[in-house]
Order: structure tokens, then C-alpha cells, then sequence
């Protein structure tokens, strides 16, 4: 959403919160050879939408996966990538359930 769509609905007063994700780091490197490293952290934010300059909430999340094997040297290419993909899912997934808990912990205040 962008700002200007993100005042209007404030301005309507369809929301009463507003949950803002910024990635703040992400790096991913290979070492050793066919393993892949992955490290992120993610700023979330809650504001109040009548206070949308004031974070109410503020939540780092970090999450980071070293020495996950992509395969051998007798991986194919298709190989290599199926589990390259099922390594980033991995890691997305486990970031966004971190985020997810803990602004869900925010909520249920």
C-alpha cells in the first residue's frame, strides 16, 4: 500500500492499527562450496491510526540459516535449485511465523 492509499483509509476510518514490515538486512552467501548461508532481520512496527508517526509496537525480527547443502557435485542444475527453493522457503517461513507470533502476542494485549 502506498502512502497516499494508506492516508485515505486511515482518513476513512476502516482500519484501527497499522502494521508496517521494513527489511532492514539480508544476505546470503555460499561456503563452503554447494551450501548456502541466509541471514535476515526484518523491523515491524504497529502504529496507532490515529498516531500513524508514533510506533506503538516495535518488534525486530531476525532469523539466520548456515551450512544448508544444496546438493553434490553430481546435482543436476534442476537439482540445485529445487533445493535452493526449499531451503528459502524454509527461511522465509520460519521468519514470518516468528513475526507473526509476536505481533499476534501484541494484539491479544
Amino acid at each position: 500500500m502506498d502512502d497516499s492509499s494508506e492516508l485515505k483509509t486511515l482518513q476513512s476510518g476502516t482500519t484501527r492499527d497499522i502494521v508496517r514490515v521494513k527489511i532492514t538486512e539480508f544476505q546470503v552467501w555460499e561456503n563452503p562450496l554447494n551450501h548456502i548461508n541466509l541471514k535476515a532481520k526484518v523491523d515491524c512496527k504497529v502504529y496507532r491510526a490515529d498516531k500513524p508517526d508514533e510506533p506503538e509496537f516495535i518488534y525486530e525480527a531476525r532469523n539466520q540459516a548456515t551450512n544448508q547443502s544444496i546438493g553434490s557435485m553430481m546435482t543436476t542444475s534442476s537439482g540445485f535449485i529445487r533445493n535452493l527453493n526449499r531451503i528459502a522457503n524454509e527461511f522465509a517461513a520460519a521468519l514470518s511465523e516468528d513475526i507473526l507470533e509476536n505481533l499476534q502476542k501484541k494484539f491479544q494485549q
